[in-house]
């Protein structure tokens, strides 16, 4: 697929040298989630995803012009004319054209939501630790009209079999369930506080 020739095309370096707004980062920002348009070494113009070869080349042409543009000794005596005819070979079709305004406003800063205050914590801690607690009396048959679990032999042998059934779930080591029982174990009741 060739552009027709009254397709408009959006040059990297232009786009970057033009009037608007656009950094660096906000073109690299692009390539990154839409690709970017090219020739390939047949000639064939098409669009790049972004893990291709040619898209990683066009980022780090930008790498290299942000870091060029940032180096005091080098930018105000660099020639930047090979730089930008490596870019003029990347661009955007007009009907492919990438949405830079959604792009800004999609990395405005957001309000940091409020942290759960400790003892928002420690209620919370406490609260799957009784739960635990609990489960451990049950399971052990420590209510009143509750038999112990017929597979119950002890705490160690329940840990160990968590630790080999409940691969995949974060916290179930043997080690962490060991803690976790001990601090369970050691909660009073409030009646009793």
């Amino acid at each position: 697929m060739q552009p027709e020739d009254t397709t408009l095309l959006f040059r990297l370096s232009e786009i970057l040298a033009g009037p608007t707004a656009y950094t660096i980062g906000d073109v690299a920002s692009m390539i990154e989630r839409n690709g970017i348009y090219s020739w390939d070494r047949y000639g064939r113009f098409q669009c790049f995803h972004p893990e291709s070869e040619p898209a990683q080349k066009a980022l780090n042409l930008l790498a290299k012009l942000y870091e060029l543009h940032n180096d005091p000794d080098l930018h105000p005596r660099y020639d930047f004319s090979d730089i930008d005819y490596e870019l003029s070979c990347f661009c955007w079709p007009e009907h492919h054209f990438p949405d830079f305004v959604a792009l800004k406003e999609s990395q405005q800063i957001q309000p940091v939501k409020p942290k759960q205050s400790i003892s928002g914590l420690i209620k919370t801690e406490n609260a799957s630790l009784a739960i635990i607690r609990g489960l451990l009396m049950y399971i052990k048959g420590e209510f009143e009209e509750v038999e112990a679990h017929p597979h119950f032999k002890s705490e160690k042998q329940l840990r160990e079999f968590l630790d080999q059934q409940m691969v995949g779930f974060s916290g179930c080591a043997s080690r962490n369930l060991a803690d976790k029982f001990k601090l369970a174990n050691q909660l009073i009741r409030k009646s009793e506080a």
